[in-house]
């Protein structure tokens, strides 16, 4: 990957923990890792640290989600201060009477959307 990254004039600090590519690409290079948009299920900021869940591994990055954020395409939303999710890997959504939505992923994890993200979330999705 560096290698190719390179040719296009690229510089690497060897020091930094990730480099991050344009989204048009549809993909994330992280260090000597490329990840495909389309192998995250979501983002989940805790603290420092940012977990990029996928359906087998997590990736744990210390980085603030509003970074990669500026780099997701529409395939992804934001349902809370701290999760991204990616739209379609949504399997199951139950609703409650508090304003939220409790989202069922595609690896099995249960995020919140939470009341703040209610209405764009009930608008994305024609709800």
């Amino acid at each position: 990957i560096k290698e190719e990254l390179k040719q296009g004039h690229v510089t690497f600090d060897e020091e930094a923990e990730y480099l991050l590519i344009k989204k048009e690409n549809n993909y994330l290079v992280l260090k000597n890792e490329m990840i495909a948009l389309t192998d995250i299920v979501y983002l989940e900021s805790l603290g420092h640290e940012m977990i990029i869940h996928m359906q087998n591994n997590d990736l744990h990055l210390r980085m603030p989600l509003y970074e990669i954020s500026r780099l997701l395409n529409d395939d992804f939303l934001k349902i809370s201060k701290s999760v991204i999710i990616r739209k379609d890997q949504i399997i199951h959504a139950k609703a409650y009477f508090s304003s939220k939505f409790q989202l069922t992923m595609s690896n099995g994890d249960k995020v919140d959307v939470t009341r703040t993200y209610y209405y764009k979330f009930r608008e994305v999705f024609g709800l």
